[in-house]
């Protein structure tokens, strides 16, 4: 695990290699909305070197900020979750992409600490090369996870939404299809 609790790590690395081992957590909730940042140098800062089930998975907290500063990445854990954001009574994860494109392998989670009364926010690019689960949790926030990020993918990937939370989609979308399984899905620009 690589745990940033306090201030700006920066990832950079050589090709084939991995710029942190196992699990990434941005933040452990103290210091205000978007005090622990992991910002990106390079591209591909994870290579898949372990496959399926490697555990390359980002935990991003109620104190966190993940900016890919314009580079491309990918999470993947085989079997569960690729990202988590939490949301809580003063701050909330966020995901920036600039003008790079975030990759998941494995499904998206929203966890609420507190009353989660400040949703969380994917921007940018975001791409899913295989079906999506999202598991979004209900806070006190309106919306608990807006994703204002353009989400493309192959013709079959679809995004399913579980959980009693609210997903808000704003940005330009081209995956194939959406299945609302719980909880409220808002669009606003498809």
């Amino acid at each position: 695990i690589t745990r940033v609790n306090e201030g700006t790590l920066l990832l950079g690395k050589t090709a084939g290699g991995d710029a942190f081992a196992g699990r990434l957590i941005v933040g452990d909730g103290i210091g205000g909305p978007n005090a622990d940042v992991v910002r990106l140098l390079a591209s591909n800062v994870t290579n898949n070197s372990g496959g399926a089930s490697n555990d390359h998975s980002a935990t991003v907290t109620t104190s966190g900020l993940l900016d890919l500063n314009n580079f491309s990445t990918r999470f993947y854990h085989g079997s569960a979750y690729a990202l988590i954001l939490e949301i809580g009574d003063t701050g909330a994860g966020n995901v920036v992409t600039g003008t790079g494109t975030l990759t998941t392998t494995g499904s998206i989670g929203l966890t609420v600490v507190g009353t989660g009364a400040v949703g969380a926010t994917i921007s940018g690019n975001l791409y899913w090369g295989v079906t999506r689960n999202s598991g979004i949790n209900d806070g006190a926030a309106l919306n608990d996870l807006t994703i204002s990020a353009n989400i493309t993918g192959p013709d079959f990937v679809s995004l399913i939404k579980y959980g009693s939370g609210r997903l808000l989609l704003t940005g330009t979308n081209t995956h194939y299809y959406t299945d609302v399984k719980s909880g409220t899905l808002a669009v606003s620009n498809n």
